[in-house]
């Protein structure tokens, strides 16, 4: 989506109302974030999605892929947008258009984050942890999890000669 996102800004003489960052110096995110209506992620999955929790503690709404790994922050309707790859770029012209009509989530998005803050996670993965440890002597995964995991370390070891280091080399 963002070659399109990029094409349309130039083709449509946005580049004084959109920004799209790729990286950016921590220190300047609350500059970003004072400029911005809302945060759109072009991500099309997320495992710890910093990025999402760091825009609604700006009081910025979502508007992200549809991805389970939003699902303890986005409330779509509430204080962003889940939306699958077809709406996006039709959700987001509108939004380029009417930015207003996304401002009363701003107001739920800083709630979530407060209310994100007040959950204690890492109790909860240690309690995960200390249950799979204690309580399962097996793991079932899928195959293709474990030949993926497999293809993976392969690719890597080609990349780095891990017998190099010390550490690494059989006694």
């Amino acid at each position: 989506l963002t070659p399109e996102l990029k094409e349309y800004i130039i083709d449509n003489n946005l580049g004084n109302k959109v920004l799209l960052f790729g990286s950016y110096n921590y220190t300047d995110l609350s500059v970003i974030a004072s400029v911005s209506k809302f945060y759109y992620n072009t991500s099309i999955s997320e495992v710890l999605p910093t990025t999402v929790l760091e825009a609604v503690g700006f009081g910025l709404p979502l508007v992200c892929i549809e991805d389970s790994a939003y699902n303890y922050i986005l409330e779509h309707g509430v204080n962003g947008l889940s939306l699958n790859e077809e709406l996006m770029t039709q959700v987001i012209n509108q939004l380029i258009t009417n930015p207003q009509s996304i401002e009363p989530m701003a107001i739920e998005a800083k709630k979530s984050y407060d209310k994100y803050l007040s959950i204690d996670y890492t109790t909860q993965y240690v309690n995960l942890y200390q249950d799979l440890i204690n309580n399962y002597k097996y793991l079932a995964l899928p195959k293709k999890l474990i030949l993926n995991f497999q293809e993976s370390l392969e690719e890597f070891t080609e990349l780095f000669d891990l017998t190099k280091f010390d550490y690494w080399k059989k006694s």
